[in-house]
């Protein structure tokens, strides 16, 4: 097996812990990756919080790009047509964006600025 992914799979385990579940959740490729090394358990834990889960996956995410960056980076993220992009992967998007942390990543956003309004979210 290739030193390098197993650096990447203990580093992602370790910085995540228990939280890596959710991590597979919304990408369930990362089960690849963990193979056997990890047990999940068996509930979220915030449940009913959804601005706590969200925090928690956003931190997920900022760590798993770095992680990755780290390791197989840099990486150049090239996203199209972002005037159609809902909501939630915008703010995921940001998450990106804002972290100050990650030098191995940089994000290319392109949108149609005549499809967009003053009230769409892309102009906050």
């Amino acid at each position: 097996e290739n030193s390098v992914f197993q650096h990447f799979r203990d580093e992602l385990i370790q910085e995540l812990g228990s939280e890596i579940h959710l991590l597979m959740t919304v990408l369930p490729d990362v089960e690849d990756i963990i193979e056997d090394q990890y047990t999940p358990p068996q509930g979220i834990g915030n449940e009913g919080n959804l601005e706590a889960l969200n925090q928690q996956l956003n931190y997920c995410f900022r760590t798993f790009m770095r992680i990755a960056s780290f390791y197989y980076g840099p990486f150049v993220c090239v996203l199209d047509d972002l005037q159609w992009a809902d909501t939630a992967s915008l703010n995921v998007m940001e998450v990106f964006i804002r972290d100050r942390d990650n030098p191995n990543l940089m994000i290319v956003a392109c949108y149609r600025s005549n499809e967009i309004h003053d009230d769409h979210i892309m102009v906050k």
